[in-house]
């Protein structure tokens, strides 16, 4: 199938955040870089790839169901494992050219005896590199993936309106979690990093705005960060087969209480979820859902 290898990378590659995340708490508490130079652009290269391949891969899954549900015949002999791999090889390499100016202009900078990891642009180029990096993280990692999110999912919804397919709305519904929860904790992120463009112009010049912009950016960074640690909890929790595993746990601990009546109803009812049944007398269906 399409992009089924993309997805299945696309899911490790949001992992590669949680990597940096030790160095950058490190960093942080102490406020002083104490892993070297090399460790500086290696860390400061995970994060942003995987910021950027993170999101792309989101957007991948969003053109996947756009694909299988809007155009499904067209698209069958697209969604191949060899193109899932073109796919993915595409969007690492994407994701890398994206970091490669961080990467390069990573460096430890020694500042009144503590080092520091901070981006150093060269000499009367740091207000255009600045701005370079603050547009590509709002454009690529915001803005592009929201329009393409926007149109293939009212294009789908559209579709499903027409035709309606219980197991299309489920995968539909579980990526429409993920990235509303990506767009939940990112966004506040990327509208800091675009009014630190605005302050390069100085329309945050005094004390207070500048102090109040980098709390600002610590606390929606952190946020960001925290999204790293909901995809597996998401895929989890609204993913089918982790559910069936949970009701057939559910259903073997309450089997054991037979004393107990209200006990044996809760167990039959968890092993039920969700049935369909038609009317003898009516031939209507009866659709009968277990909380």
């Amino acid at each position: 199938m399409f992009f089924i290898l993309a997805r299945h990378v696309g899911e490790n590659g949001k992992d590669k955040q949680p990597l940096s995340l030790p160095f950058w708490s490190s960093y942080a508490a102490v406020s002083h870089w104490v892993f070297g130079a090399p460790l500086c652009k290696i860390v400061s290269g995970f994060y942003h790839i995987g910021f950027y391949s993170g999101i792309f891969f989101l957007t991948i899954m969003s053109i996947d169901r756009f694909l299988a549900i809007v155009h499904a015949v067209t698209a069958m002999k697209f969604r191949s494992a060899s193109h899932g791999v073109f796919v993915s090889a595409a969007v690492w390499a994407v994701s890398f050219c994206a970091s490669l100016p961080t990467i390069v202009f990573s460096q430890v900078k020694n500042e009144s005896g503590l080092s520091t990891c901070n981006s150093e642009y060269p000499e009367g180029q740091n207000v255009k590199w600045k701005l370079i990096n603050n547009l590509e993280v709002n454009i690529l990692g915001l803005l592009l993936p929201f329009f393409i999110m926007v149109y293939c999912y009212s294009r789908i919804i559209q579709t499903l309106r027409v035709c309606r397919s219980y197991k299309k709305e489920k995968a539909v519904r579980l990526i429409f979690i993920v990235v509303i929860v990506f767009f939940l904790f990112w966004t506040p992120y990327n509208i800091v990093i675009f009014m630190k463009s605005l302050q390069i112009f100085d329309f945050f010049g005094d004390c207070d705005s500048s102090n109040n912009l980098e709390i600002a950016m610590q606390c929606t960074e952190t946020l960001a960060f925290v999204h790293c640690c909901l995809n597996p909890v998401i895929y989890a929790f609204a993913g089918q087969e982790f559910k069936k595993c949970v009701r057939k746990m559910l259903y073997k601990l309450t089997s054991y209480c037979f004393a107990c009546t209200q006990c044996k109803m809760l167990s039959s009812a968890i092993s039920e979820p969700m049935s369909s049944t038609y009317s003898r007398s009516s031939g209507e269906p009866c659709v009968t859902t277990v909380l």
